[in-house]
């Protein structure tokens, strides 16, 4: 996988919708690192987006 997450990565990553994610960027602290071609596709940094989820809680750390 490369250095960013489009937002169905971050959905299948999470097991919610797309829809869930692109209401919940904001609150969950995932900022995007470019637009691409419309604000329909929307690529975020793969490091940032791990550690904002972690420290919402909503994916668990490796080393637990």
């Amino acid at each position: 996988m490369s250095d960013n997450l489009s937002r169905k990565d971050i959905a299948r990553l999470l097991d919610v919708s797309v829809d869930q994610v692109r209401r919940n960027e904001t609150r969950w602290g995932l900022k995007p690192a470019r637009r691409v071609f419309n604000l329909r596709f929307v690529r975020y940094r793969k490091g940032k987006v791990i550690e904002a989820l972690r420290a919402m809680g909503l994916i668990e750390s490796e080393d637990e």
